[in-house]
């Protein structure tokens, strides 16, 4: 899985670094766990994709993406998805 696999925000760029980090959380209380990629060099902020976790089968169908342009908050050259609280 990449940033041009389908369904995935974004587009694979040098140096976005999309999955360097990653985490298994299960922010919804279904019992399953959902992934989060860190892209830290995505446009030079960093951004985090978040990937639901299918009954089936893995896709990325309902993935989100989300960065410095999103958020609004993230201060520039920020590398947001640099790292998850462990």
């Amino acid at each position: 899985m990449n940033q041009n696999t389908g369904n995935v925000p974004g587009t694979a760029e040098q140096n976005d670094f999309f999955g360097a980090d990653t985490k298994l959380l299960d922010v919804n209380g279904d019992g399953r766990s959902e992934l989060f990629a860190g892209a830290v060099g995505e446009n030079r902020d960093g951004g985090v994709r978040a990937f639901p976790n299918p009954v089936d089968t893995p896709t990325a169908t309902g993935s989100v993406g989300f960065g410095g342009g999103t958020l609004g908050t993230v201060k520039n050259g920020s590398s947001l998805g640099a790292g998850f609280t462990r």
